[in-house]
């Protein structure tokens, strides 16, 4: 990028800045405080920080956190012990978009793939020329995705550098949010509540999930929110095909809802990356007697998670309420529990615990409690809950939906 380009950019986002709200410099002082912590403590010079635009955005919750900024692709920062980081975007013209949300300062246009790379890996040369030991920060230390390429392509720029992973450390200072942070996991949730109550009004007969898909996220986004993710899917209760919504999010079907159908909705609406979790179930029209059971069973097992999900319990305590499950002969297709928020990704909890860390709760911390009991085959069950935050007793719900099956 040249100069004359960058001084452009940073006039658009001077007029672009009062749009997008951002959190006080007072929080980004209190992250960067924990971040510099962790760095004495791990032996680092500096961090190299990766995110990439999948899974609705959340494989790039570790750059969020310290630049506020959700790229169309790839993304890195460079944060250095001593001295100002620096964002590097993967469009250039996105530049003036991060420069408008980013407290930080120095934000450049990389480019696509490797050419992204090249850029970085410069920036290594000019920013922590004498490193000795950097720690790498993926999408999450529990799917660590940092490219084969361009980690090569850096550790040819800095052959005297040891590459070490510090995701798991850096994670750690996200897991509980701030008082700031709530309050937009809060607004996440309320519009990911208005969604649910959008959804429930349009699900009838002659709608298709295509056109319902339409109606969760135009809600959610013309009352100010941002795109996370939903899948969606409908199957006729008489004889069900379908257990959980089995809708790609980005490529929702053209099945129209036919009455006697349910419809199951796993749907997350955003407040800029934070965002809210919750499941819909709308029976159209009498729900049989097994499904009401189901739901009614699924809403149980609901409450004793969020009784046992509390400050020093651990996976065992899930997995006693999960017995439940394969006592009634069901199984299951998702977690009965998963961590969300600003720490995805661990853990995540079914039957058997899904990542490879110890699970024991800490007070603060989001998790989303979400049972899914199905028949053995998968053609029937029901899936319900939403987003909670833990607290000295137990969970408690940022939702006021996502425990019910609505009936229409």
């Amino acid at each position: 990028m040249t100069t004359h380009t960058q001084k452009q950019y940073r006039k658009i986002a001077d007029a672009m800045r009062e749009h997008y709200p951002r959190f006080s410099d007072a929080e980004y002082k209190r992250r960067y405080d924990l971040v510099y912590e962790m760095m004495d403590d791990q032996g680092l010079d500096a961090l190299l920080v990766y995110g990439d635009g999948t899974l609705g955005n959340l494989h790039q919750l570790n750059v969020h956190w310290i630049a506020n900024y959700l790229d169309e692709q790839y993304c890195y920062v460079i944060f250095p012990r001593d001295g100002d980081p620096t964002l590097f975007v993967s469009i250039p013209p996105d530049a003036a978009c991060a420069m408008a949300t980013s407290p930080i300062e120095d934000v450049r246009g990389g480019g696509i793939g490797v050419q992204l790379a090249a850029a970085v890996a410069e920036g290594l040369t000019e920013r922590v020329p004498n490193a000795k030991r950097i720690g790498t920060v993926d999408n999450s230390a529990a799917a660590p995705g940092l490219p084969h390429a361009h980690y090569l392509q850096f550790a040819d720029a800095l052959p005297a550098a040891e590459f070490v992973s510090a995701a798991r450390q850096y994670e750690d200072l996200r897991l509980v949010p701030s008082d700031e942070e709530m309050e937009w996991f809060r607004k996440g949730a309320a519009l990911t509540d208005l969604a649910w109550e959008a959804l429930v009004d349009a699900a009838e007969p002659g709608r298709s999930e295509a056109d319902l898909l339409a109606v969760v996220h135009s809600t959610y986004m013309k009352a100010g929110g941002s795109y996370c993710f939903a899948i969606l899917g409908s199957t006729p209760m008489a004889e069900p095909l379908m257990a959980y919504p089995h809708g790609i999010p980005n490529q929702p079907a053209l099945r129209k809802v036919e009455q006697g159908d349910l419809v199951i909705c796993e749907m997350s609406a955003s407040y800029y990356g934070y965002a809210g979790q919750l499941f819909c179930a709308v029976a159209v029209g009498e729900p049989p007697e097994e499904l009401t059971e189901m739901a009614n069973f699924t809403r149980e097992l609901f409450y004793d998670l969020c009784k046992v999900v509390k400050p020093g319990n651990t996976d065992a305590e899930v997995k006693e309420v999960a017995a439940r499950v394969k006592e009634r002969g069901l199984d299951i297709e998702a977690p009965f529990i998963h961590a969300w928020g600003t720490h995805f990704g661990h853990p995540v909890v079914g039957f058997d615990s899904w990542t490879p860390w110890p699970v024991e709760f800490t007070e603060g911390q989001l998790m989303v409690i979400e049972p899914n009991p199905c028949t053995p085959d998968a053609l029937f069950g029901i899936q319900l809950g939403n987003l909670t935050q833990v607290g000295p007793d137990g969970c408690v719900s940022l939702h006021e939906h996502g425990t019910e099956l609505a009936v229409k």
